[in-house]
């Protein structure tokens, strides 16, 4: 049996918590309906039960009169008939609207199941089918109104990670990585020109990239890459990361990419999708994140002049893997600028930006320094051309993925040439 990814299925509540919300919403007009025709309703029900009354009244005065002049029985004071105002009986049309009341939002909650294909049963048992059974029964869910829905997401959301769970996010592969099967040397250790040789990056989507399959659409490839630090400890691990954007804060993506103490790279969001890491920019950026934190301000809030979230300053592997990453950015889109200043920028020099980010201990310059020698060296080498045509046909790279899909011969980097330094 498959297994449904925990991202799915928090798609589907809050989809089908949306629904609710609209049952609920209509339930409530309804009710304001209800309350309208009922005392109408009752009105009308009063009149005619007084009416009857008066009748009664009548019939009885009427049967006095009758008795007038005739012999009194000793019994009469105790059984003669005494007036009464009946309750005012439920009329079938009473009846009738409160049990409308009550079945319309259940089946308001069945049709919008069926008209958005909703099967939370399915997601549940991992994925087997159960045909329209289960879409009648999620409209019953989302006809109870967002109450059950809310308490079921947020079980799901706040709940901790299983280990196969965080096991699957370790999987996006590691780099200081594998190559041809092999652990590759830190890069940064490398002699002479081998130290801006082309190594391959692992990239598959990310964390869970069908998460991202319907959402969080670009509308062109990027042309910027910002650059951030996590604020984060340096010692937790990249799962910590992802619980803090996923688990915490709620979002589907966060970073593009994350890079670790050791030198390794991870893909967190999908790279032809919209993250969430610079407010009023992640439509046409990348963001790339290292991890820790690095400003040491004192006085600032979070400020690690101390040392208190690990290292102060990024590691040489780090940097080191930070700048191969980026120079694979602007080899893989074409509206990068050619200039590696124009197009590389911190998070705090966005416009609109109240940050520190990525810190005042950052190493700007060595950073952009290294991409300069990545750049220069990839376009150089003939296998490093061959090995950005071959990448540029993975797939969660581009907007528009079949102009680069029929790609065969190496491709040349579409950037201004720099001297490659000793």
């Amino acid at each position: 049996m498959a297994q449904v990814s925990l991202e799915l299925i928090i798609n589907g509540l809050t989809i089908a918590a949306g629904s609710a919300l609209i049952v609920e919403r209509f339930t409530e007009i309804l009710k304001q309906v209800n309350d309208k025709v009922s005392q109408y309703l009752l009105a009308k029900d009063a009149e005619k039960s007084r009416q009857q009354r008066d009748d009664a009244a009548q019939r009885y005065l009427q049967s006095l009169a009758d008795k007038a002049g005739e012999e009194i029985h000793d019994d009469f004071e105790r059984y003669a008939s005494v007036l009464y105002v009946p309750l005012t009986p439920v009329s079938e049309r009473r009846a009738g609207f409160k049990l409308f009341v009550l079945i319309a939002p259940v089946l308001l909650g069945i049709g919008l199941s069926f008209s958005l294909d909703l099967h939370l049963m399915a997601m549940f048992l991992g994925g087997v089918h159960t045909g329209w059974l289960d879409t009648v029964l999620s409209g019953i869910l989302i006809g109870g109104g967002s109450q059950p829905v809310h308490v079921l997401l947020r079980f799901l959301t706040t709940r901790k990670l299983t280990d196969e769970e965080r096991q699957a996010l370790l999987q996006s592969v590691d780099p200081a990585q594998e190559v041809a099967g092999q652990k590759a040397v830190p890069v940064s250790l490398l002699p002479g020109d081998d130290t801006f040789r082309w190594l391959d990056i692992s990239y598959e989507g990310g964390v869970k990239p069908e998460t991202l399959e319907n959402v969080h659409r670009r509308r062109q490839d990027p042309d910027k890459i910002v650059v951030h630090h996590t604020a984060m400890n340096s010692d937790l691990n990249f799962a910590a990361i992802v619980d803090e954007f996923l688990l915490k804060k709620k979002w589907l993506t966060g970073y593009h990419c994350v890079i670790m103490p050791d030198g390794s790279i991870r893909p967190f969001c999908r790279w032809d999708r919209t993250g969430n890491h610079a407010k009023g920019h992640n439509s046409n950026t990348l963001g790339v994140s290292f991890h820790g934190n690095f400003h040491s301000q004192p006085g600032d809030a979070w400020s690690n002049h101390d040392g208190r979230y690990g290292n102060t300053v990024p590691t040489e592997a780090q940097l080191h893997a930070g700048a191969r990453l980026i120079a694979l950015w602007r080899s893989l889109y074409a509206d990068m600028p050619a200039e590696v200043n124009d197009g590389v920028v911190q998070h705090g020099q966005l416009d609109g930006a109240s940050t520190v980010c990525p810190g005042n201990q950052f190493p700007w310059q060595a950073l952009l320094d290294q991409v300069k020698k990545f750049e220069a060296n990839w376009q150089a080498s003939p296998t490093a051309q061959e090995k950005l045509a071959l990448f540029r046909r993975k797939p969660f790279l581009y907007v528009d993925a079949d102009k680069y899909q029929a790609i065969e011969a190496p491709v040349p980097v579409n950037k201004t040439a720099v001297t490659q330094e000793a």
